[in-house]
C-alpha cells in the first residue's frame, strides 16, 4: 500500500481499500462485531461480497518417497578417514598410493607417549601406553603441551605436524591382525579437516570395504530417508511374518489384518534392512577382530533385524 512516514505515524492517502479489508465501510466507521458460523461467511460479510470455499471437502494423503530412502556418502565415497594426499588419484584408493608410492608425507597429530617419550600420531604407542597431545608453533616450531600461544613468539599452535607414513605397512599389518583377504579397493580420503586432523585406523576401512559400507566425514556410518506419519498396517504390507509380529507384542491372527503401530515401532524400507544389516556385520566384525569383544546382532539376513532397538535422528 502507497503510504507515507512522519514521526511514528503512517501516512495513507487513499485509504478506502485498506479499511474495506478490515472490516469499515467508510472512513470513521467503527468495527462492529460479525456474528458468523465460520471464516469464509465472516469474511464474505466484511467483503461485502459472497465468498465460497475452493471445495466442499478435502481429502488429505501423505506418502514415503522411496528415491528417498538411500545410503548417505561423501562424493567420492570413502572407506575410512586416513589421509592420502594426491598420492591415491582421483579416487583417493590406497592400493594405488601403495603401489606408486608406498612412503608417502600426510598431515596427522603430534602426540608423545606419557610412558616412553616417543614421538607418533597414534592414541596408543607401541609400548602399550596412551600418547597425549602436543602443539607445534607454526612460526618458530616450538612445542608447547597446552593449547594457548607460543610463549616465545606468539605465534599459532597446530596440534598436528607433517609425517612420512608407510602406507604398505599399515595396510599389511591390518589384514594380517584382522585375518582378511587383499582387497581390490580401499578409499581414503585427500586430507582430514578436523582440528587435531585425527586418522582411522586400516582396520575400520578394511572391514567396511568388506561389508560395502562407505564413511560420512565425521566418522559415522549414514542413510538417510523421509519420515511420515503412520498409524496402522498389515503384516503382509511389511514383509513381516505373524509370528514375529506376536513375539514383538502384537496381538494379530492373520497376515491380512490391519494392526494399531506401536509407539515404539518404525517401518523401514527393503533397501533401509539390507543396508542395516551390512551396517550390523560390519559392527560384530570390528567388535570380534579389532576390540577383542564378542558379536553383538549376530544378524545374518534382513528378518534378523526385526525388533532391533534404534535411533532415528535429525540433525537439520
Amino acid at each position: 500500500i502507497p503510504h507515507g512516514v512522519e514521526d511514528d505515524l503512517l501516512l495513507i492517502d487513499e485509504p478506502r481499500i485498506l479499511l474495506i479489508s478490515l472490516g469499515f465501510d467508510r472512513p470513521g466507521a467503527r468495527w462492529e462485531r460479525i456474528e458468523a458460523r465460520n471464516v469464509i461467511e465472516a469474511v464474505s460479510k466484511l467483503s461485502g461480497i459472497e465468498i465460497r470455499e475452493k471445495a466442499p471437502a478435502r481429502v488429505g494423503s501423505r506418502m514415503g518417497r522411496p528415491e528417498k530412502s538411500k545410503r548417505r556418502e561423501m562424493k567420492p565415497s570413502v572407506h575410512f578417514l586416513f589421509p592420502v594426499g594426491n598420492h591415491g588419484g582421483n579416487t583417493r584408493s590406497i592400493i594405488t598410493a601403495i603401489s606408486n608410492r608406498g612412503l608417502i608425507e600426510v598431515e596427522l597429530p603430534f602426540r608423545i607417549c606419557d610412558h616412553c617419550g616417543e614421538e607418533t600420531y597414534l592414541l596408543k604407542c607401541t609400548c602399550g601406553h596412551r600418547t597425549s597431545p602436543r602443539y607445534i608453533c607454526s612460526n618458530c616450531g616450538r612445542v608447547e603441551n597446552e593449547y594457548t600461544r607460543c610463549k616465545r613468539c606468539n605465534g599459532r599452535l597446530n596440534p598436528y605436524k607433517t609425517w612420512s607414513v608407510d602406507l604398505k605397512q599399515l595396510y599389511t599389518s591390518a589384514l594380517n591382525r584382522l585375518s582378511e583377504r587383499d582387497l581390490k579397493l580401499l578409499k581414503g580420503v585427500k586430507g582430514l579437516t578436523s582440528f587435531e586432523k585425527m586418522p582411522e585406523p586400516f582396520e575400520k576401512g578394511i572391514l567396511r570395504a568388506k561389508h560395502d559400507l562407505s564413511v560420512f566425514k565425521d566418522g559415522t556410518i549414514r542413510y538417510d530417508l523421509t519420515d511420515m506419519p503412520l498409524t496402522h498396517f498389515k503384516p503382509e504390507e511389511v514383509n513381516v511374518k505373524v509370528s514375529k509380529l506376536r513375539e514383538l507384542g502384537y496381538e494379530v491372527s492373520s497376515a491380512d489384518e490391519i494392526l494399531e503401530l506401536g509407539v515404539q515401532d518404525i517401518v523401514l524400507s527393503q533397501h533401509a534392512g539390507e543396508y542395516l544389516l551390512k551396517v550390523s556385520q560390519f559392527i560384530d566384525d570390528l567388535l570380534v577382530k579389532f576390540y577383542d569383544l564378542p558379536a553383538y546382532y549376530r544378524a545374518e539376513e534382513v528378518d534378523d533385524r526385526i525388533g532391533t532397538l534404534v535411533i532415528g535422528l535429525a540433525p537439520h
